[in-house]
């Protein structure tokens, strides 16, 4: 009904895409979020959504050239190319905005997507420092807002230390998971079910 009552607005076709992405069609996402970057080549939301939309479908050579504004989305895309150099850039790029702009919560999460690309490099140590720097940050925040970071912090915390062969250690984080209590949510109990061994394979 949107595209019928604006058919030469770009925002209802990137809406459309959004949607076909969130539901897992990313090959019509690319098609609405070209629709809409024919109406308007400078609509910068469509450009970065076909970017993900073309990583989604493997296309990486595409979604590169797409040179999405999202430094962080940029990262990714690089990553999953196997560019990781350039995604360490593009992604301390995205984390100094966030400074700049007194982005906390923006900064927690951009240093947490660090430090998962860092565990894939098994970079571990590089990993837990940029985990180390996200839990400083939230050290400000409400308790109540911060629950869901610290639940995340605690998961990759632990991840990290396992690749590192430091077992014992890794186990502090699940027991912290545990004190945390019930997780409240969607995303709280997907981290905290991660954080658990699963009943399929043993403990550490």
């Amino acid at each position: 009904t949107f595209v019928a009552l604006a058919p030469r607005e770009p925002n209802p076709y990137d809406s459309l895409g959004d949607g076909h992405l969130l539901a897992g069609e990313a090959a019509r996402a690319v098609d609405s979020y070209s629709r809409a970057l024919t109406i308007d080549p400078t609509y910068h939301a469509s450009r970065n959504g076909r970017a993900w939309s073309l990583a989604a479908l493997g296309r990486y050579d595409e979604a590169i050239a797409e040179t999405p504004t999202i430094q962080s989305f940029r990262a990714f895309i690089l990553a999953r190319a196997g560019r990781y150099n350039d995604a360490a850039k593009a992604m301390a790029i995205s984390i100094q905005e966030a400074v700049r702009n007194e982005d906390v919560s923006e900064q927690t999460w951009l240093l947490f997507a660090s430090s998962t690309l860092a565990i894939e490099q098994e970079e571990y140590q590089r990993a837990l420092d940029d985990i180390q720097s996200a839990q400083g940050i939230l050290a400000g925040v409400p308790e109540e807002r911060r629950r869901v970071a610290v639940r995340l912090a605690n998961l990759l915390s632990g991840v990290a230390q396992l690749g590192a062969g430091r077992i014992d250690i890794a186990r502090n984080y699940l027991d912290a998971e545990r004190r945390l209590g019930e997780p409240a949510g969607e995303v709280e109990r997907w981290w905290s079910k991660a954080t658990h061994p699963s009943p399929s394979f043993p403990s550490p």
